[in-house]
């Protein structure tokens, strides 16, 4: 059995490699029939601890106020939604141990324990987890004798309750894709007893199945969607921070009113004397339309802009999602994670007081895509830029459509291909010299609640960057360059409340957000001529940014990608 094994498997590697391609699990299959061939003892040992273990996994939430906790349901890569047996038990009160060696006990239950990768507060380890739908069959086989009466009560709403939510989540097209990618990977699931008489079945059916598959016709779109899936954001991003990013800013912060509409396509100048095109100069846009689309800009265009540009840079290199032309595969989901959109939740049942996620509401989806079209046509044209003239787009944008769910829209957006377009590589290396780092939390600010801090926000990514060449990040600016680099007119509300806003922003809401550090104001000496608006904007604010976001920028610093920027390994930044 070892030499066949062994010969099989390496007449088979060639063609294995481009099945991988479509099926994402054949590499561990093979994996457990080679441990197989070689020592047995691997197999049982693996199997035996529950199941094969994966890596992490899409996940979704529920609640049962009644508990007033939560139960994360995850979706394995057979397409079957499972529970965290520690977490059950904890909800009832019962020891995991005990619970655990039933299941193994019971033929029925132990047919559905996985020991799946998951997310806990001790990093991600792997939990021993129960199938969805076989967790009503454990609560039934609960002696309820041992329970004191509030353990029962618990037992009771769970069993009221917690198999239907859990049944409810996920869309359909998340299970499509789940079941996709692992057909045919019985042997995973298979318990210790049968792993003997199935190595052989399983290598001859591997190695059947890489053999017929047609490689120009591989749907390498799978691949993507299963890898996209479980993109999940993290706390910090690296961004560029250049005068066409401040250009592109500007031109949808500033209002129609500053837009040279009457031009054909309308275009907007920046402070940095760069001309911000609506289309190509070489198209045309009747007035009207050009308007209602100007109209639709704003805080959110930019952060769109700016996540996925932070996508981009972190995934350039990925030999999945990267695209042979440079563009990086990007879902609207992921900017919307980013942006810390809460999906929208449903009665599970009507009269149910738990509730259940079914996505982000539409709207969400039509904002990102209004967004994304605007890169896609946004066009640069600069004759007095440092250090080179140059004229082009700001990015490279691509539309995937397809069908999100069963139930959605045929032809929707689902994923865009985007990348930054040839400034970003100028020989000059002008994009090269100004990396910034870029918190979550700054784009989990909301435009209607947290105007001021969100645009204030947004400047001082580009202004930590810029300081990032001496240090001094605590370098006064004085209040009336603050709001004109955010794009907040002194003159478009009355002063009472403009004050009032700038102070909250910078004294509350943004070291609340943990995105300004340790916050300063300088008042100048009164003066007999100025007015009260006068003496406001002519105060200085010392504003560095938290300390997380310091030590994620001397981090970019000291790293190969900051010294190939061309910042300096030898220039210290101060210390958190």
């Amino acid at each position: 059995m070892s030499n066949t094994a062994s010969s099989l498997i390496q007449s088979g590697t060639t063609l294995l490699v481009a099945a991988l391609r479509h099926y994402s699990l054949l590499s561990g299959l093979l994996l457990i029939c080679y441990n197989a061939s070689k020592e047995p003892n691997i197999v049982r040992r693996q199997v035996e601890t529950g199941m094969i273990e994966e890596r992490s996994l899409p996940t979704e939430q529920i609640e049962i106020p009644k508990l007033r906790i939560t139960f994360d349901i995850v979706l394995a890569d057979d397409g079957e939604r499972y529970i965290s047996v520690p977490a059950l038990c904890d909800a009832i009160g019962l020891e995991p141990g005990p619970q655990r060696r039933r299941i193994r006990r019971q033929q029925e239950l132990y047919a559905g324990l996985r020991v799946l990768k998951l997310a806990t507060s001790g990093g991600e380890q792997g939990v021993s987890c129960l199938q969805a739908n076989k967790v009503s069959i454990w609560l039934e086989g609960i002696q309820h004798a041992r329970l004191n009466s509030q353990q029962k009560g618990r037992l009771s709403i769970l069993q009221e309750e917690l198999v239907t939510l859990a049944l409810s989540t996920f869309s359909e097209f998340s299970l499509m894709l789940a079941k996709a990618s692992t057909e045919d990977t019985a042997v995973a699931l298979a318990p210790a007893a049968e792993v003997d008489d199935l190595r052989e079945e399983v290598i001859e059916e591997a190695l059947h199945k890489a053999s017929s598959i047609d490689l120009p016709q591989l749907p390498e779109q799978e691949v993507i969607f299963a890898q996209l899936m479980q993109r999940q954001p993290g706390s910090h991003i690296v961004i560029t921070s250049t005068s066409q990013d401040a250009a592109f800013r500007a031109s949808c912060l500033e209002g129609i009113e500053q837009w040279v509409t009457t031009a054909n396509p309308p275009y907007f100048l920046s402070r940095e004397k760069i001309v911000v095109y609506l289309e190509n100069p070489t198209h045309t846009i009747d007035r009207e339309s050009a308007e209602k689309r100007i109209r639709s800009f704003g805080e959110t265009t930019v952060t769109t802009a700016r996540i996925a540009l932070g996508i981009w840079f972190l995934e350039q290199n990925n030999p999945t999602l990267a695209q042979s032309n440079g563009t990086v595969a990007i879902r609207p989901e992921d900017i919307l994670q980013w942006r810390g959109i809460a999906k929208h939740s449903r009665e599970a049942y009507p009269g149910s007081e738990a509730r259940v996620t079914d996505g982000y509401e539409r709207k969400y989806y039509q904002q990102v895509h209004r967004d994304f079209l605007y890169l896609q046509d946004c066009y640069m044209y600069s004759d007095q830029g440092l250090p080179v003239t140059f004229e082009g787009p700001y990015a490279h944008v691509t539309v995937i459509r397809g069908q999100r769910t069963l139930w959605s829209k045929p032809n929707e957006p689902l994923v865009y291909l985007f990348a930054p377009a040839g400034w970003i590589t100028s020989p000059t290396g002008q994009a090269y010299t100004q990396l910034g780092i870029a918190s979550k939390r700054v784009f989990e600010l909301r435009p209607n609640r947290h105007k001021y801090a969100f645009r204030i926000a947004l400047y001082l990514i580009e202004r930590w960057a810029q300081l990032a060449e001496t240090g001094n990040f605590a370098e006064p600016i004085r209040t009336d360059d603050l709001l004109r680099s955010s794009i907040l007119s002194p003159d478009a509300v009355d002063f009472a409340t403009l004050s009032r806003g700038i102070e909250q922003a910078l004294l509350n809401i943004l070291p609340t957000y943990q995105i300004l550090g340790k916050v300063q104001k300088y008042v100048p000496p009164a003066h007999v001529s100025r007015s009260t608006k006068e003496e406001f904007l002519s105060t200085y604010w010392s504003l560095p940014p938290h300390d997380e976001i310091l030590k994620q920028l001397r981090i970019l610093q000291q790293t190969t990608l900051g010294r190939f920027l061309g910042r300096s390994s030898q220039r210290k930044l101060p210390s958190p």
